[in-house]
């Protein structure tokens, strides 16, 4: 934080300044699961940037991940555009797993658009970070030495205490008994991804659960 100081520099790290019909889209699913948020019915792109300007942010990464195939160009269009209209913005890069020539679109979020790096929302996306497929988009950045953001985890779904989120429930451990935490772990019903045990061992499985047990409830 001393750095930014002494630069005067505040910088917005996770932003989602999108076209104005996502836009529109992301207002309603705000205000309908976070009702006592302050969220506007709606607002411009300029007026965001007016606000952020306003409260003294000078820099912002913005993020607008792909929810279907057909979206990342369109996406990564729009970042650059808004990049280049307004240099306060650090575009990164979306990429939907079934998106055709994956490659090809590393290579224009990269080296045509110059963008920061990628991120990757696997629940959103509906995958899973470790599947073969995309070892070789994840080398391809990496060889550029840009970054790689994945947004996962038990905590994106559930809560950082399994207090429950937008999407899964709350963990009662309470009532739910370590055969069945592991049962449901690994089965993963209800549209939650199945953790085998050659993706998270049953020794941090354990771990897991030790961790939600010692959280009061």
């Amino acid at each position: 934080m001393g750095l930014f100081q002494r630069a005067g520099l505040i910088l917005d790290c996770h932003v989602h300044l999108l076209p104005p019909r996502r836009l529109l889209k992301l207002i309603e699913w705000a205000r309908r699961f976070f009702p006592g948020h302050p969220v506007p019915e709606t607002i411009a792109l300029e007026e965001l940037l007016a606000e952020f300007e306003a409260q003294g942010i000078r820099a912002l990464l913005n993020f607008a991940h792909a929810i279907f195939p057909d979206e990342t160009d369109v996406l990564n269009r729009f970042n650059h555009e808004l990049a280049t209209r307004y240099p306060q913005v650090l575009p990164v890069g979306t990429l939907h797993p079934e998106s055709p020539e994956p490659l090809l679109v590393v290579s224009q979020c990269l080296d045509e658009y110059g963008f920061l790096g990628l991120k990757f929302h696997a629940f959103v996306q509906k995958f899973l970070p470790w599947e073969p497929r995309m070892r070789p988009v994840y080398e391809a950045v990496a060889a550029r030495g840009r970054l790689l953001l994945q947004r996962y985890g038990c905590a994106t779904c559930h809560g950082l205490a399994g207090e429950g989120g937008v999407v899964g429930p709350k963990l009662d451990l309470e009532e739910l008994w370590r055969s069945d935490f592991q049962l449901v772990v690994r089965s993963g019903p209800g549209g939650m991804p199945a953790l085998t045990a050659d993706v998270l061992s049953d020794e941090d499985l354990e771990t897991i659960y030790a961790y939600l047990k010692g959280i009061p409830q």
